[in-house]
């Protein structure tokens, strides 16, 4: 029993070894062009050979959005997707390379088990999310965590395999909930190739906003799963307050600094060279010119800061309401 149990460990070590040095090879040999990809002049080079290579370009599409997944060095590449297939067909492609992605860590971490999570996850993610190990409410876990932005879905995505959740409740009712993400940074990408810039705009500050909330809730959200899990009922209250104090001083600096570019804005906007930014906006509608980039910018950035600031209040009242609540547990 034991030599067996040796020959499968020896076997387990060789494909973890192999699949590594593979990823890694992979990794510095494609670097360069990866790199290439952060620059505009990169993104609109890969653009013109996939519109070039019309078969052979979907594919590479789709090979970008599951390395994504597997090495997430890529910038996001669902802003291209939409440029290049549109909103319904970039969405279409880049979730079935979400899947072909999924599919591939699915399986390797199944091959090989925890040891390549170890070697490819952060250990303090690995720390963090130790309490999934518990059967307790996992998919339901893992669709929040996907369906908000901001979160570390990447290490979630090599954990999954780990848990007690089933393949098919995976892939069928899991997966999908980073649908919607998927979509919107497809539609901002169709939206700027076709020159919508009021489409494009209210994506983003839709982008932007969640992206935001997510940021500043997460921990609340990761915190409040793990006082639902066995092992983490009795969570302390001074990590509750630590994590609502740091509420309350984002809250207040998002307010603050939000408040701040508003009244810069508006000033800005009372301005002659604003007038003149705004004329040769509405008589060209580009964005190629250095006025009408400062108009574009200013007019529409007044919507961006004023959805940050409610933001931030709405994150400010959450921490004095939940801070009010500690009170009154403690006087009881």
């Amino acid at each position: 029993m034991s030599k067996i149990l040796n020959k499968k460990m020896i076997i387990k070590l060789v494909a973890l070894i192999a699949i590594i040095a593979l990823m890694v090879g992979v990794t510095i040999a494609i670097m360069p062009w990866i790199n290439s990809l952060q620059t505009p002049e990169g993104r609109e080079k890969l653009e013109l050979y996939i519109e070039s290579k019309k078969t052979v370009g979907t594919l590479i599409y789709i090979g970008l959005q599951a390395f994504q997944v597997i090495l997430p060095v890529i910038p996001p590449i669902q802003i291209i997707g939409g440029a290049l297939f549109g909103t319904f067909w970039g969405s279409v492609l880049s979730f079935i390379g979400l899947y072909v992605g999924m599919g591939i860590v699915y399986g390797l971490v199944r091959l090989v088990g925890y040891p390549l999570v170890e070697a490819l996850v952060n250990k303090k993610n690995l720390k963090r999310f130790k309490f999934l190990q518990e059967p307790d409410r996992v998919a339901l876990i893992f669709f929040v965590i996907y369906l908000i932005p901001a979160m570390p879905k990447d290490a979630l995505s090599f954990l999954a395999p780990l848990t007690s959740m089933d393949k098919k409740t995976y892939f069928l009712y899991v997966l999908p909930a980073r649908l919607p993400l998927v979509i919107l940074s497809v539609a901002f990408g169709s939206s700027i190739s076709d020159g919508n810039y009021s489409l494009a705009v209210i994506l983003s500050i839709i982008m932007v906003d969640i992206g935001i909330i997510g940021i500043i809730f997460r921990e609340k959200v990761i915190n409040y799963f793990e006082r639902k899990t066995k092992s983490k009922r009795h969570t302390s209250h001074k990590n509750d307050t630590k994590h609502n104090q740091g509420l309350k001083k984002t809250g207040i600096i998002l307010t603050l600094s939000s408040f701040a570019l508003i009244i810069c804005d508006l000033i800005f906007m009372a301005t002659d060279y604003f007038s003149k930014c705004k004329a040769e906006f509405l008589e060209y509608h580009d964005l190629k010119g250095q006025n009408q980039i400062f108009y574009f910018i200013s007019n529409y950035g007044l919507y961006w800061f004023i959805s940050v600031a409610v933001i931030g209040l709405a994150a400010y009242l959450v921490s004095y309401k939940k801070q009010k609540i500690q009170h009154k547990v403690q006087n009881i």
